[in-house]
């Protein structure tokens, strides 16, 4: 009997574990969801689209938007005048303000016939995306704009572990969002987390990438990498000087005598002495010569752009033939208070033709002889 009983009580308990092993297992493993997909159905229907819109937010204020364009372009603003472009597998990084450029290998870039890794926008630097890409829902809620997949995985990163949730929309199975967190989550500890939400205080994410448009027009310019930058920042170079001239940094307070081929760098200043056969020619990056008389004062703020604070200052563009540029040389005065903050303001150096502007100082050089006495006499163009 004591046998019997003994042999009763073992079976009971290896029901009891065996129950407790199915309950775990359930609470544990992702169940499935109706009318769910794998994620890489998703992105492949983001893939079909000719264009995509992102909005990308790491550490919660740092934002960036992302344009994405079929077949394999990128640009990536974190802001108007820093910004990266990827054609391919090539990418630049552009900084307009400080005029720099450097190329290097895209991170977007997967082969030709997928070209971009929609995961690698995150810039989390995945080692393998595998284990997302083959994930299947682990649940499904609402939001107030219709029902959602959630979908959780773990992945490697340069940082280490990190859990991504990504979102799809029930109906159309597009991607929505997804959201990186710090360290490994499993299916568990995130109900656990859903559940107290409002009693926790969860750190923030570590990157959010949000759709923000699907199929809407993108200008090719946003592809373009502008000729006038430069890997070292420089908008250009002293191409031929005469007589005294000076050169001083944005930053600097005295001034340097300027020799043949040194480079400008923005915000630079350019000065030739009044008294004295002064003159120098100065070659921008944007393909405009600029070329500045006796007693003359420029700023140069970028390749496109200077500012005429003394003095006279020729502008020419490389880029028109030269009949065209010796018929359209137009001399502008100044003689009114309006005109003075209107020369002072930045001249624009895009364009087709020379004209020479003078400060109010310089008026009285304007005269109907301009063309014989003008600074092209002292530096050949």
């Amino acid at each position: 009997m004591l046998t019997l009983a003994l042999r009763g009580l073992a079976g009971l308990t290896a029901s009891a574990l065996s129950l407790v092993l199915v309950v775990w297992l359930m609470t544990s493993a992702p169940t499935p969801v109706s009318g769910a997909v794998a994620f890489s159905e998703v992105l492949a229907e983001l893939r079909g689209a000719e264009t995509l819109q992102f909005r990308l937010t790491k550490n919660v204020h740092d934002t960036a938007e992302i344009w994405v364009r079929a077949p394999g372009l990128v640009r990536k603003d974190f802001s108007p005048q820093r910004y990266e472009i990827a054609a391919g597998s090539r990418l630049w990084r552009i900084d307009e303000e400080a005029n720099t450029l450097s190329e290097s290998d895209s991170p977007w870039f997967l082969r030709h016939d997928k070209q971009i890794d929609l995961v690698g926008l995150l810039d989390m630097d995945v080692s393998d995306s595998a284990p997302l890409l083959k994930a299947k829902p682990v649940s499904r809620h609402s939001t107030p704009h219709g029902e959602e997949f959630v979908y959780l995985a773990t992945l490697s990163t340069r940082i280490g572990d990190v859990t991504i949730e990504a979102f799809a929309d029930v109906a159309s199975k597009r991607l929505t969002h997804m959201t990186v967190w710090p360290g490994a989550i499993d299916l568990q500890e995130w109900k656990w987390l859903q559940q107290k939400a409002h009693l926790i205080d969860r750190k923030p994410p570590l990157a959010d990438l949000a759709l923000v448009a699907v199929n809407v027009p993108v200008a090719d310019d946003k592809f373009v990498v502008a000729k006038s930058l430069t890997e070292d920042g420089r908008i250009g170079n002293v191409s031929e000087s005469q007589g005294i001239v000076t050169l001083r940094p944005m930053l600097a307070k005295r001034w340097t005598p300027v020799c043949r081929e040194m480079l400008l760098k923005p915000g630079d200043w350019v000065r030739t002495e009044l008294r004295g056969a002064n003159a120098i020619k100065v070659t921008l990056s944007s393909e405009v010569d600029l070329t500045l008389g006796p007693g003359t004062l420029i700023e140069c703020m970028s390749p496109t752009q200077a500012r005429l604070h003394t003095g006279q200052v020729q502008v020419r563009s490389r880029l028109a033939p030269r009949d065209e540029l010796n018929a359209s040389q137009t001399p502008i005065s100044a003689n009114a208070s309006e005109e003075a903050e209107r020369q002072r303001r930045s001249a624009r150096l895009a364009g087709s033709e020379t004209a020479t502007y003078c400060s109010p100082r310089a008026r009285a050089a304007v005269s109907s002889n301009r063309t014989r006495n003008n600074l092209s006499e002292s530096i050949a163009m």
